[in-house]
């Protein structure tokens, strides 16, 4: 991919960013001067912007440390690299399948994982699990799903190298994991400025919907619990994202910083 091509997509993925950020900023700053509320708008503004340089120094001294230890702990030199590959053909016996299995496996990352699990899962019957406000419950009990996932994979597919369509089909999102997750919080806020009136309220006010509210209503519409509905939305938009990080592999088209 040329070097011209790149720089003109990232340029794009900037503007439009860009646009986001500062029309929502500038939205809520005529809506709440509309109402007198400035100073609650500043005040929120404010907060977000102080816990988000706080939550990016924090993650940055966490990498940072996880760094050193994982580059002090890594002995010198070369490692013996054991095969899975003659398990079960009678060349080993259980002392050795034991050995295999203990330097394999991903051992510490799984132990972490369950660790972080309970923890979140400990913590929220005191501080409960909130994924809109992002509690430290949620972030210890999603981390352990997380890692115990990654976990999982690293034995699957690095290790068994039990690779094929399935892989093939999150290949695709890795390899443009920036762009869509970017776009994928860009999208409905962008929808959501494109509404149309529906009618009004007991207060008299008029509703609005959009496109991304109507085919949400559109799925809710599924027989049985409302459970399903919820569910066939995120498959649709899962997919929806799925063929365009697919176009973008199948075009050579990748986004990095």
């Amino acid at each position: 991919m040329k070097k011209g091509t790149l720089i003109l997509a990232a340029s794009i993925v900037a503007v439009l960013v860009g646009f986001f950020v500062f029309s929502r900023f500038f939205v809520d700053l005529l809506w709440f001067s509309s109402l007198g509320f400035r100073a609650v708008f500043t005040t929120t503004w404010l907060t977000a912007l102080g816990v988000f340089v706080v939550a990016t120094g924090l993650s940055s001294v966490i990498l940072l440390l996880n760094g050193f230890i994982a580059a002090r702990a890594t002995p010198a030199g070369p490692r013996r690299q054991p095969s899975f590959r003659v398990i079960g053909r009678g060349s080993q016996g259980m002392p050795e399948i034991i050995e295999l299995s203990l330097d394999k496996l991903p051992w510490r990352l799984i132990i972490a994982g369950v660790a972080l699990l309970f923890a979140g899962y400990a913590w929220g019957l005191v501080f409960p699990i909130n994924k809109k406000i992002w509690t430290s419950s949620y972030v210890c009990y999603t981390s352990g799903l997380a890692v115990i996932i990654l976990s999982t994979l690293i034995y699957a597919i690095e290790i068994k190298q039990m690779r094929g369509w399935w892989t093939k089909f999150f290949s695709v999102f890795g390899k443009n994991a920036l762009f869509i997750f970017a776009f994928s919080s860009f999208l409905p806020k962008t929808l959501w400025l494109i509404r149309w009136p529906t009618g009004v309220n007991e207060k008299g006010m008029t509703t609005y919907s959009d496109p991304w509210r109507w085919f949400a209503k559109l799925c809710s519409k599924l027989p049985g619990r409302p459970e399903n509905g919820s569910l066939l939305f995120s498959i649709c938009i899962i997919l929806l994202f799925w063929a365009i990080c697919y176009w973008m592999d199948k075009r050579k088209i990748y986004i990095k910083v």
